[in-house]
């Protein structure tokens, strides 16, 4: 159910955003780390769909190595990731906003249209997925631009355009809205939020602590412990497990 908010979009109530039944990542006894350097303990936990965890901590507590261990690039200390093999298959990533799609000659159809790749889609396809990812994230106008001509913020949903293109059951999104504009980072959090009422999972690395209450399922914090859980047990008040650094 869903009604109109003060802005006329569809907002999403809560009965819209109850994670999904079906698993989409298995986390069992994971210590994450850099070969056999350990970084952390994160324990055991499982993603659903139209879940939203959200991950906060310091600098350095291992929130991207976490990502990076989720996603296979890098190997557990001791441990499990079970990826199922649609998640895997249609697995998403926003990269930190300053990564360097800006410094590569392409225009915004052309980036797009390299998220696609290894995908088998036909030409005609490509397209259509192209246009309706362009039109979602509010780039209407600007296939043809150079990507480095656009501001920070329209550079982001760029990024975030390709890696819906690919229509993912699972997005990471690494920090993705600092440094931006309000504008721009609602237009951002908004385009998410529909694709989780269509059953897309969210892991989101952030700093904003308003945002993991607002938007998040669950959190995965990090201090001299990780706690893992619901956002009501993990952030819910008065937020005594959130490190004083965040």
């Amino acid at each position: 159910r869903s009604h109109a908010g003060p802005s006329g979009r569809r907002e999403m109530t809560e009965e819209m955003l109850d994670p999904g039944d079906c698993p989409l990542m298995d986390v069992r006894n994971l210590v994450i780390g850099h070969g056999r350097r350990s970084v952390a303990d994160v324990g055991s936990f499982t993603i659903a769909e139209r879940e939203w965890w959200s991950l906060l901590g310091p600098n350095g507590c291992g929130k991207s190595t976490l990502v990076r261990t989720l996603l296979g690039i890098l190997a557990p200390v001791s441990g499990e990731v079970r990826r199922f093999p649609s998640a895997v298959a249609f697995a998403g990533f926003v990269p930190q906003h300053g990564s360097p799609v800006a410094a590569i000659p392409l225009t915004v159809e052309e980036s797009i249209d390299i998220g696609l790749a290894g995908l088998g889609l036909s030409r005609r396809a490509r397209r259509e997925r192209i246009g309706a990812s362009v039109t979602e994230c509010g780039l209407d106008g600007l296939e043809r631009h150079d990507t480095a001509r656009l501001s920070a913020g329209q550079r982001q949903r760029v990024q975030l355009a390709r890696a819906l293109a690919r229509c993912p059951r699972l997005l990471f999104v690494d920090e993705p809205t600092t440094g931006l504009a309000a504008l721009s980072e609602g237009r951002f959090i908004e385009v998410l939020q529909s694709r989780r009422r269509d059953g897309m999972a969210v892991v989101y690395v952030t700093h904003n602590l308003e945002l993991a209450v607002r938007y998040g399922s669950h959190a995965v914090v990090f201090g001299e412990r990780v706690h893992v859980g619901p956002v009501v047990e993990t952030l819910g008040p008065p937020h005594r497990r959130i490190p004083r650094e965040l």
